[in-house]
């Protein structure tokens, strides 16, 4: 999903498959499961991404520069 690669990176954020491909998906959850550090990893960067780039105050500066 487009949205989605904006978002989140590759082996940073999120473990990020084709959409259509079953197995990618399979071995994708699998690495998460069996990869304690991999998967602590992976959510600590989400959720710092997160916080960095969608807070109130971004949120106004995005919703002023659709203004201009």
């Amino acid at each position: 999903v487009p949205l989605v690669r904006t978002m989140l990176c590759h082996n940073e954020s999120a473990l990020l498959v084709n959409p259509n491909n079953p197995a990618a998906w399979l071995t994708a959850i699998e690495k998460a499961a069996t990869n304690k550090e991999l998967s602590v990893m992976l959510t600590k960067n989400a959720y710092a991404a997160f916080l960095m780039n969608y807070n109130w105050e971004n949120r106004a500066k995005n919703v002023l520069n659709g203004l201009s």
